[in-house]
């Protein structure tokens, strides 16, 4: 099921979404400074970066509002976990339950998290779609299939797209990402 690898990965990127539109950020603030580029193609370069942090911050309020719109035992999990940022062994400690009915606990959250991206219209297909520009949250949905506690991705298309990025850097994916993005 996609859309179960779609949860995970956008879970898994949501504290690092305020640092790229840090540096998306800085990088608006560069282009300007740059004498070499006409004054045509500075602000289609900031149009284009403008546009890609407002669908990242999109991005990180459409994950809050499916967190919270689970139920409250997993809105616990889910928060402590990718908001807070907390291991599962930390998790298991606060919440006062043991190791293994935390990870139980979080997978029957990830179901709940499917269950509400599915009723808001959150479809593999409109993610694919919505973060196409991002390769970076690309690249960890096919990290998160190379797992392989994952089902099928069942889109040869969408599947072809991201084969062959099991192993990445963070770092250098954006680098590169703005590089392209800037000529």
């Amino acid at each position: 099921m996609e859309e179960l690898i779609w949860a995970k990965t956008i879970l898994g990127v949501y504290n690092s979404i305020e640092k790229y539109i840090l540096k998306l950020d800085t990088t608006i603030s560069n282009l300007s400074l740059m004498p070499q580029l006409n004054v045509d193609m500075v602000t289609s370069k900031i149009i284009d970066l403008s546009d890609r942090k407002i669908s990242l911050i999109n991005l990180k309020i459409i994950i809050e509002k499916l967190i919270a719109s689970c139920k409250a035992k997993h809105l616990r999990i889910l928060s402590l976990r990718h908001i807070q940022g907390l291991t599962m062994e930390e998790i298991a400690l606060v919440m006062d339950i043991t190791e293994r009915t935390c990870y139980r606990l979080y997978a029957d959250a990830l179901k709940n998290f499917v269950v509400n991206m599915q009723n808001f219209g959150y479809s593999s297909s409109w993610f694919y779609e919505y973060l196409k520009m991002e390769k970076w949250i690309l690249h960890q949905f096919a990290r998160e299939y190379a797992r392989g506690d994952n089902l099928k991705i069942t889109s040869s298309a969408n599947y072809n797209s991201i084969k062959g990025h099991k192993e990445f850097n963070f770092n250098s994916i954006y680098a590169n990402q703005l590089r392209k993005s800037l000529f």
